[in-house]
């Protein structure tokens, strides 16, 4: 038909026009003017003639597009009147929700998000049948994540994936694979919230269906942060390692192998750390007029750092006369191998050559964020000789002289722990949750949150160590003192003469111990009953570790047995209180610690009798 001549026409003037107006050359653009105009005026002129007629089939397509011409030339109050008269058109078809769909778009170039998320959420709910509805639902996910609304997004991912999968099984009578085309943005935004388990597995499952993604070594390189981050180390070291295998060239691969080096560093292996720094350093461009790269600095610097620690301080002061060369201004790494230089002298017991080295650092850096070295050096070598008075002097001008430096943490864990020993436990407690209350959920919090439970429980401040031991174990899963601190949970549950919520909360643990831990939870299971009063049940539970649990290093047996016979004295059974202590002196010896508990107790009983 001629309407389908006009349209055809319309659309195709727009696209040469867009094509012609993208980059016209300085001898064109006068004339590209005048035919710019004149193109124009035909361009509107057959688009709005189509929209007058009422009964055409093609009406709302050339709103549509009518709309469309007068977004891209500036004119937007038009265009978005004519998207407005397109809603409200008489003929339903699938312009009108594809207007809508553009509408939104416009609204999110002009950065009015709040506007264009209703817009499409107006879609999904109104046209929940067509195929627009994912591309909305696409959409708003990745505008709610760029207005930091990261948990509104997850909900928003999980509502798609949950409709995706219920219409898939309807249509299949079989389980699906689910909806995955969210799996990327679910990760970065589980990441941003610090939902660390959920991004992981939205990572992982992402390089499960798309291994050979351009992002799929940076995929790979966030899972194994993250998964160090919870504290699983092994799968971490697996993660990284497996980065480096299948992606050996890429920028991912280099920071894998480095934070390799570093976790291998924080494990005390020295040499496999300096290993792995020195085949970096080996990969660095080393041409006249190649410029150094940061990355080489950082592993330059972990290799010599390893020296250090490995007492091999002569080697360490050539290779950093190598560094100096290589790199002269690069004065935070010089600073953090000169702390290590003093830390190795306060190792030996050095400290007039440690507060030498200290005091220099402090010296040469002075008026930068890296004196901070110095000074925290210089406190913890005099804390060690016990000059405690100038060791504050020097430690508590800390924070005021470097607000806001990344060290600060590191030094915050020292200044609490010197604290704890003096016993100064609000002094303690402050310094401690300094660290804690940086979100970054790094190794200096995992540790400050440590001491934390251990001061409240010192303190019998049992409610918040419970609570601590709580959000450590949620927020650190894979952390290797994650099981401890469960039985830790029983044991201050325990101090808070909750006994029936440690036996269930024993009870609840038991299946996931191992042979070395179960006779403990066995053990803690009977002594909740003892300090309940509950004497005869205590036998019973006590008496299982002896006979049905495995020998471990700890003495969990004689311990247990040691206390049924202390519950036979309470029940007046003392005939069988002594065959149980008796028991223990011929099992361990009259002059053990055991044995002599024993005894006494033997003894007691006798003068009982009397």
């Amino acid at each position: 038909s001629l309407d389908d001549l006009r349209l055809w026409t319309a659309q195709t003037r727009k696209q040469l026009q867009a094509a012609n107006l993208a980059a016209p050359s300085p001898s064109r653009k006068l004339l590209l003017a005048e035919v710019d105009s004149l193109e124009n005026s035909r361009i509107v002129e057959t688009l709005q003639n189509l929209v007058a007629k009422n009964n055409s089939a093609l009406r709302n397509l050339a709103q549509l597009e009518l709309a469309d011409w007068q977004w891209q030339r500036g004119d937007s109050a038009n265009a978005v009147r004519n998207i407005a008269q397109l809603q409200n058109a008489t003929t339903k078809d699938p312009n009108i929700a594809i207007g809508q769909f553009v509408l939104a778009k416009w609204l999110i170039q002009r950065k009015n998000f709040d506007l264009a998320l209703d817009q499409l959420t107006t879609i999904q709910r109104r046209y929940f049948y067509s195929a627009l509805v994912d591309s909305a639902a696409s959409l708003r996910v990745r505008l709610l994540i760029a207005a930091n609304r990261y948990r509104e997004a997850l909900r928003e991912m999980q509502g798609a994936e949950g409709k995706a999968q219920k219409a898939e099984r309807s249509l299949t009578n079989a389980e699906s694979p689910g909806h995955n085309g969210f799996d990327l943005m679910r990760a970065r935004a589980a990441e941003a919230i610090a939902a660390y388990p959920v991004a992981i597995r939205a990572y992982l499952k992402f390089l499960q269906m798309h291994p050979h993604a351009p992002e799929a070594a940076e995929v790979l390189l966030k899972t194994a942060r993250l998964t160090k981050q919870i504290g699983a180390m092994q799968l971490a070291n697996n993660y990284y390692e497996e980065c480096i295998q299948h992606f050996p060239d890429s920028p991912e691969a280099r920071e894998a192998k480095i934070n390799l080096a570093e976790m291998r560093y924080d494990a005390e292996d020295y040499d496999g750390a300096r290993n792995l720094f020195l085949e970096l350093v080996k990969e660095a461009p080393m041409m006249e007029k190649a410029p150094p790269t940061k990355w080489e600095s950082r592993a330059r610097k972990g290799a010599i750092i390893c020296l250090y620690k490995t007492n091999k301080a002569a080697l360490a002061e050539s290779e950093i006369r190598t560094f100096k060369q290589r790199f002269p201004d690069d004065k935070v790494n010089l600073a953090e191998m000169q702390y290590a230089a003093g830390e190795l002298a306060v190792e030996q017991k050095n400290f007039v050559e440690a507060e030498k080295v200290f005091k220099k650092l402090s010296s040469d850096y002075r008026n930068t964020p890296s004196a901070i070295y110095g000074d925290y050096g210089l406190g913890k070598a005099l804390i060690i000789q016990n000059k405690f008075e100038e060791a504050l002097e020097v430690l508590t001008e800390i924070p005021r002289r470097y607000p806001n430096n990344s060290f600060l943490p590191t030094y915050y864990i020292g200044l609490g722990d010197f604290y704890q020993t003096q016993q100064q436990w609000d002094n303690a407690i402050t310094a401690f949750t300094k660290v804690t209350q940086d979100s970054a959920f790094d190794n200096n919090y995992r540790l400050a949150t440590r001491y934390l439970i251990n001061v409240y429980d010192r303190l019998g401040l049992y409610d918040r160590a419970i609570g601590l031991c709580r959000h450590y174990v949620a927020r650190f899963p894979d952390d290797e003192i994650n099981f401890t601190l469960r039985i830790k949970i029983g044991t201050l549950l325990m101090s808070l003469m909750q006994f029936d919520d440690a036996i269930t909360h024993f009870r609840a643990l038991k299946p996931l111990a191992d042979a070395e831990t179960e006779p403990e939870i066995q053990y803690y299971i009977g002594k909740s009953y003892f300090n309940a009063g509950q004497f005869e049940q205590a036998i019973a539970e006590l008496l299982r570790v002896k006979f049905f649990s495995k020998p471990t290093k700890l003495p969990w047996d004689i311990t247990a047995l040691y206390e049924s016979g202390l519950c036979y004295m309470r029940l007046k059974n003392y005939d069988r209180a002594r065959q149980l202590f008796q028991q223990i002196v011929k099992e361990q010896g009259s002059e053990s610690d055991f044995g002599r508990f024993a005894k006494a107790k033997i003894e007691e009983l006798e003068g009982m009798k009397k």
